[in-house]
């Protein structure tokens, strides 16, 4: 290879070193990462005279960044330290991927990057629309797996269900059948997605909401809601299971439906004993609030007679087993 024309190499090597002395021989994964930091900066630095072969360096170095930066988090938030690394190392990959976006020597090849603000995610994303990108088939398919997935997380943390169900299984199908990680973090994400979530719920409270849904138990629902809020909004998902426990309380319904010997015609006291059960504690106008709600939203078929005090339910199918996404956000 022929020599470089420039010193820029002897910058970033030496910074190189000094990230690997300190996470080598010294142990200390915070000091490492203020290494790593000024190493994707010298690099960065030389990356305007460079030619595109160096890409995969850039992505290498902010790669290693990011996973230094959340060891030396976890380090500092048990100092009781500020844990202030990821989000340095969320400015200093910004800061390489729109050097990448506005590379008049590029190849064209742009990368996409995964970090932890979402806020700033908003603008990789609208900044890869906008840019002259080649197909995705020509990715490694790891990136696109990557970029799918984000996408996906995007639209779920924007309420956009329908895209993020497109973008999330299009990336769990580019997966490996026994990548079960990948199958977990997008089971998280997939929560709202109706009955496919329940075919793919992997961790222990995933399968709790499956089982609670499927039996109807309202009760215990509620309790998960209340007793996991803090671990649900460290997930992102907290909303999401709970827009969807009106599908817990539409099969709590057809419970009832069911011990009424399937008949169409059903008194609403009944509904009303159902969810007194069920620990709610409420008059009988509110259990007819929710009678209305459930077939306002398409989850019973059938209407309500105010003289009779009954619910009149369909003949065929009283109970869609599905109902479209949207109608969780009513």
């Amino acid at each position: 290879m022929a020599a470089l024309p420039d010193k820029s190499w002897v910058e970033a090597a030496l910074c190189f070193w000094r990230a690997s002395l300190a996470l080598g021989k010294d142990q200390d994964v915070v000091k490492a990462t203020d290494e790593q930091l000024a190493l994707v900066q010298a690099v960065l630095k030389g990356f305007v005279s460079w030619e595109a072969w160096v890409l995969p360096v850039l992505f290498a170095v902010c790669r290693d960044l990011e996973i230094l930066a959340c060891r030396a988090d976890a380090v500092l938030r048990r100092r009781n330290e500020k844990a202030e690394k990821s989000e340095e190392a969320a400015r200093m990959i910004n800061k390489a991927f729109t050097m990448c976006i506005t590379d008049r020597y590029g190849s064209g090849k742009n990368i996409y990057f995964k970090i932890n603000k979402f806020s700033l995610s908003k603008n990789v994303l609208r900044a890869i629309e906008v840019s002259e990108m080649p197909p995705l088939e020509c990715f490694p398919k790891s990136h696109v797996v990557t970029y799918k997935y984000y996408l996906g997380v995007s639209a779920f943390l924007n309420e956009e269900y329908t895209v993020a169900e497109t973008e999330l299984m299009a990336s769990l199908e580019l997966c490996e059948k026994n990548s079960a990680k990948n199958l977990k973090y997008l089971a998280d994400t997939h929560v709202s997605c109706s009955d496919a979530y329940l075919d793919i719920a992997e961790d222990a409270i995933q399968c709790l909401v499956v089982e609670y849904i499927r039996k109807g138990d309202l009760k215990r629902y509620d309790q998960l809601l209340m007793e996991r809020e803090k671990e649900l909004m460290g997930k992102r998902i907290y909303l999401a299971i709970e827009r969807i426990r009106d599908m817990c309380m539409r099969n709590l319904f057809r419970r009832v439906f069911i011990l009424n010997q399937r008949s169409t015609k059903i008194p609403i006291d009944q509904f009303h004993i159902a969810l007194k059960h069920a620990g709610l504690d409420i008059e009988i106008a509110e259990t007819e609030c929710f009678l209305a709600n459930m077939i306002y939203k398409g989850f019973i078929k059938g209407y309500i007679h105010q003289g009779r005090q009954m619910v009149i339910l369909s003949v065929k199918d009283p109970f869609p087993k599905t109902v479209k996404l949207s109608n969780l956000l009513i």
